[in-house]
């Protein structure tokens, strides 16, 4: 759980890094705001990613990937198995082919999964997008912040 959290901090403040340095500081906190609204909209977790109007660009969401490694580390998806409750006829199951009478009376993760609309990716996936999100964010946050001080040394030159 320290590696996702871990992660995720420092996915997030390589984010920070290439806000604060592609946009101005008078739009910044607009441009934050957006974007936080972006990633929770497009997890999965509040609403569904079909119900979405442009499903495929959660890819492009750290979040998604940092669910998904919490999901690993919570739920342990390496074939577990969780046990229906036993009073089914009572209230009912989201899970009918594992609970009703002729299923196996246990729960795989990814029916869990499925139920609330979530994507199932490995460890791995998760990890190497993480790493991927950081490393654009700081090496494009680089060649920014670069660029600006060029400019900003060509101007003071101009005052020698």
């Amino acid at each position: 759980m320290y590696l996702t959290v871990f992660l995720a901090l420092l996915c997030f403040q390589s984010i920070g890094l290439l806000f604060s340095a592609a946009i101005p500081a008078k739009n910044l906190m607009t441009v934050a705001l957006l974007y936080v609204t972006f990633c929770f909209l497009y997890t999965g977790i509040f609403v569904p990613l079909d119900a979405t109007p442009i499903p495929f660009i959660a890819f492009l969401n750290p979040m998604i990937y940092i669910v998904g490694l919490s999901i690993h580390v919570v739920f342990g998806l390496n074939g577990r198995k969780y046990r229906c409750s036993n009073n089914v006829d009572d209230a009912g199951t989201l899970y009918p082919k594992s609970c009703d009478d002729d299923g196996d009376g246990k729960i795989a993760p990814v029916e869990i999964l499925r139920e609330y609309g979530l994507r199932p990716f490995s460890p791995a996936v998760c990890i190497a997008a993480l790493l991927a999100f950081m490393l654009i964010s700081r090496i494009s946050a680089f060649f920014i912040l670069k660029r600006r001080m060029k400019r900003h040394l060509a101007e003071m030159s101009k005052y020698d």
